[in-house]
């Protein structure tokens, strides 16, 4: 839970005048002093902090290799349950050739929407992982879907078996057993997920 915290008219007004100097600052013809970027980061950092967004870095790069299949992919992931043969099924038209990324796992400490997850990252410079890649670092990484559910907010799949649309994630069942779900992809930015989800990213 974050902290709360009492704030005094002089607190408030000294901070309203902070800002407004800043927009003074950027809003100039002539040119703002400020660079901009670091003024929206520093602010962003300001409003995480009290969000107590947690984002994880991890040591290693993960390698998704768009030649082979899905089915392949869930093979060497070694997941052992869930709806695997509906995913493996999927036509899944991505880049070309082999590929390393950085991947992110973004959590909250509360619901949040979509449309909040998306602006999020997209603020870090960061975009929603999409199923190769999410099943490439279940592979990696296989203990962190036992930490907490992992949804692919780019993870859509289609197949013959599963012809809605829907959305994958990582799940742990277990101290053994780790699956590969899917869900009814919902196209609303105001859907809500819950605080104990983590969503994977990968630099822009």
């Amino acid at each position: 839970m974050a902290a709360k915290f009492a704030v005094g008219s002089d607190q408030y007004r000294t901070i309203d005048l902070r800002i407004l100097e800043i927009k003074r600052q950027l809003n100039q013809k002539s040119g703002s002093p400020l660079d901009p970027e670091k003024v929206a980061d520093a602010l962003q950092t300001i409003i995480e902090s009290g969000a107590q967004i947690t984002v994880k870095r991890f040591p290693k790069p993960v390698l998704v290799d768009y030649s082979i299949s899905l089915s392949s992919m869930i093979k060497v992931g070694n997941y052992d349950g869930g709806d695997l043969d509906a995913i493996a099924a999927h036509k899944f038209f991505g880049p070309r050739g082999r590929e390393l990324f950085d991947p992110y796992l973004v959590r909250f400490n509360r619901s949040v929407s979509t449309k909040t997850i998306i602006s999020t990252l997209i603020q870090r410079k960061l975009r929603a992982a999409n199923i190769a890649e999410l099943l490439a670092f279940g592979a990696k990484y296989p203990e962190e879907q036992r930490e907490s559910q992992i949804p692919g907010l780019n993870a859509l799949c289609k197949s013959e078996e599963c012809p809605d649309i829907t959305q994958a994630a990582l799940l742990g069942g277990g101290a053994h057993r780790r699956g590969v779900y899917l869900c009814a992809y919902v196209d609303n930015w105001e859907k809500s997920w819950s605080r104990d989800d983590s969503f994977l990213a990968v630099p822009l």
